[in-house]
């Protein structure tokens, strides 16, 4: 077990030190969106070992929660754990990697519809204030990502930023 963790944890480390390259960082973010109530070190984690995954969970919530059931042979994606002053390996699986017995049982994953495109771009605006250029959603994104990055390197954005990332906190063994 304590070689699979020092694998894992070697994975973690060389995957955050690639994502220097702007395109392991665009190619990490198309990932990392799917995957946004798990912690920076899980969504590196899920990325290196199955950077296609679109919905994670764990056994129990898929079988107990969900009602569905893991594919037999499906590899599950792990994750460092710590209890107390231990670390271990949990394991989540993709949705890709479940099944259900019960009809219309189906995962439904969220998604963009441009018919909400006025009512994103107001929201935004009045977050992070009006683009110099409001022609699209797109333009609206970037403008908000840049105002909370100018924000949050000039110090006034508070304790909630969502851009301070901080390198892995998993252990080198």
């Amino acid at each position: 077990m304590a070689m699979k963790l020092q694998v894992i944890s070697n994975l973690a480390n060389m995957t955050t030190r690639e994502l220097s390259s702007v395109e392991k960082w665009k190619s990490f973010l198309d990932t990392a969106a799917w995957h946004y109530k798990y912690s920076f070190e899980d969504q590196v984690l899920i990325y290196a070992q199955r950077p296609d995954a679109r919905a994670c969970a764990d056994f129990e919530t898929w079988g107990e929660k969900l009602s569905r059931r893991i594919k037999r042979g499906a590899k599950g994606i792990a994750l460092v754990r710590e209890r107390g002053s231990k670390f271990y390996l949990d394991h989540v699986f993709d949705v890709s990697d479940t099944y259900s017995r019960i009809p219309g049982n189906e995962i439904k994953l969220w998604g963009y519809d441009s018919r909400f495109d006025n009512a994103i771009k107001e929201t935004l605006e009045n977050a992070f204030g009006e683009p110099e250029e409001n022609e699209t959603i797109s333009d609206a994104i970037f403008y908000a990502a840049k105002n909370k990055y100018l924000a949050t390197i000039a110090g006034i954005d508070g304790q909630n930023s969502i851009l301070k990332i901080s390198p892995c906190k998993l252990p080198i063994l």
